[in-house]
């Protein structure tokens, strides 16, 4: 669910009134899995967001919409592929070698750790790091205590 917003007129939605003042919440995981807008929404296809026509801005709603869209989203796309990348690089990803200890995928329901929140957290679950490239771990670690060695710890 998004945050809390009230309307500032009167709405009419299909042939209904929202009147002024009245608070909603955008459900943003069923936008997200809209069939209408995205084809097979319930299929892992990343790819599907590389063709988006110019202007359209991205199509996934975790950050809200519209004109109260979380303003940090553009941060946090950009933090979250530094971050990614960088884990892929440095590191092969293996799954859980206990099977009962991998992540459940099936619905926002089964694998949301606190069904009553308001957004998903997922479950806890494990997986396995192994280093890609030693050389280039312990660089990255030479280069961070380098440039964060003024902050207290």
């Amino acid at each position: 669910m998004s945050l809390p917003r009230v309307s500032v007129k009167d709405v009419v939605w299909q042939g209904a009134t929202i009147p002024a003042g009245t608070t909603f919440l955008m459900n943003a995981w069923a936008a997200d899995f809209d069939p209408g807008h995205f084809k097979s929404p319930q299929e892992f296809s990343p790819e599907r967001f590389l063709d988006i026509p110019e202007g359209l801005g991205t199509q996934y709603f975790a950050f809200g919409a519209g004109s109260r869209m979380c303003t940090g989203s553009h941060l946090a796309y950009r933090e979250m592929y530094i971050t990614f990348v960088r884990m892929l690089i440095a590191f092969e990803v293996l799954p859980a070698a206990d099977t009962s200890q991998r992540p459940i995928l099936t619905g926002p329901l089964e694998c949301n750790a606190n069904p009553s929140g308001l957004s998903t957290e997922p479950k806890a679950f494990k997986i396995g790091f192994r280093v890609r490239d030693k050389a280039c771990l312990k660089k990255w670690f030479e280069q961070t205590d380098t440039t964060t060695k003024h902050i207290e710890r």
